[in-house]
């Protein structure tokens, strides 16, 4: 119970980790939108003042050029309030509005001297102090703009940590997690082999024998049933013991499976009692493979008991195919013991 409210806490928090990463992600996102916008105030600040100084240069020879002033009046109104025309944001930053202000307070005083110029001649006006100061106001506004980007992009890099903090600890989570999945899907694994394996032969047992018999007799094919069973077991058991008797099984289980085809499925479905399914196969075909692996089983050296094993053989057919599997193993088993039997009054 402790460990099932743990695994919930841990998911709680695991949930709410990446819920402020997600919004720390869109923060970051955000920061790097107003960076942008505010790297063009700085790029626009520093266009008004060199349009002003060309302006009045200009004026200056006699070169009036109206276009540019209108065009630094609205690259100034925009630094000033926003606007689509140049993608310019209003900077929120108390300092750089107060320098914007006086720079815009003092542009009047600009086109006065200029005006004041063409009427009495430049050299009867301050107009290069006034287009100086114009300048510094210009610099101070555009460094004001420069010193609020270094502020925000120290903001992002605090931003930045944050995210790779809680990224780290998602991470973390998911690699748990993974590693709990994939202790899960072996374990089961493990469990699935343990349910469907004989733990003495090492080969399939009388559960996984029932559910893919099922699954073959869907299908409808044909395939021949072999009910064969391990003779001298008893006798070994009773006499040199069960280990004795379990090497006797695992010696006869590795012969017979060098034997058969690796798409025969080969079962112990009882102490002595083993199937052997060869699908495709008929049944002269499956007692003559039989009878020769018996031969050789008999003669084998590993065979120090000089065991033998006995065998029924049933072919499924379209004829019998609707049998049912108790049926089919009955009828199997019926023609391993007669052939037991007639075994025994040979000898």
């Amino acid at each position: 119970m402790r460990k099932e409210k743990g695994k919930i806490i841990e998911q709680i928090v695991r949930g709410i980790s990446f819920f402020i990463l997600m919004i720390l992600v869109l923060l970051v996102m955000n920061k790097i939108n107003k960076i942008q916008g505010t790297a063009r105030v700085v790029n626009y600040t520093g266009i008004v003042r060199g349009a002003a100084q060309r302006i009045v240069k200009l004026e200056m020879a006699g070169m009036e050029d109206p276009e540019l002033m209108n065009y630094m009046e609205e690259i100034i109104y925009e630094l000033k309030n926003g606007g689509k025309k140049f993608n310019l944001t209003k900077l929120n930053d108390a300092l750089y509005q107060q320098k914007l202000d006086e720079l815009i307070l003092y542009w009047p005083f600009v086109k006065e001297e200029i005006e004041l110029g063409k009427q009495i001649g430049w050299q009867n006006t301050n107009i290069i102090e006034v287009s100086e100061k114009f300048y510094r106001l210009t610099n101070l506004a555009a460094r004001s703009a420069e010193n609020y980007v270094q502020k925000s992009a120290s903001h992002l890099q605090v931003l930045e940590i944050a995210v790779i903090i809680f990224m780290g600890f998602v991470g973390i989570g998911i690699i748990r997690q993974s590693y709990f999945a994939f202790n899960i899907i072996r374990e089961n694994r493990a469990l699935h082999q343990e349910a469907y394996q004989d733990p003495v032969s090492g080969i399939h047992n009388r559960s996984y024998f029932n559910h893919h018999m099922q699954k073959l007799m869907d299908q409808y094919i044909n395939y021949t049933m072999c009910y064969i069973d391990l003779d001298r077991l008893k006798y070994i058991n009773d006499n040199f013991g069960h280990d004795k008797g379990d090497e006797y099984i695992r010696i006869f289980v590795r012969f017979i499976k060098n034997e058969i085809r690796e798409n025969d499925m080969f079962c112990r479905i009882g102490g002595d009692e083993f199937t052997l399914v060869m699908v495709g196969s008929n049944e002269e075909a499956a007692i003559h493979k039989l009878e020769n692996i018996r031969e050789r089983f008999i003669v084998q050296k590993e065979n120090r008991y000089h065991g033998s094993f006995s065998y029924g053989v049933v072919q499924i057919n379209a004829s019998n195919q609707f049998l049912p599997l108790d049926d089919i193993l009955e009828c199997a088993d019926k023609r391993m013991y007669e052939y037991k039997v007639s075994h025994k009054a040979q000898r």
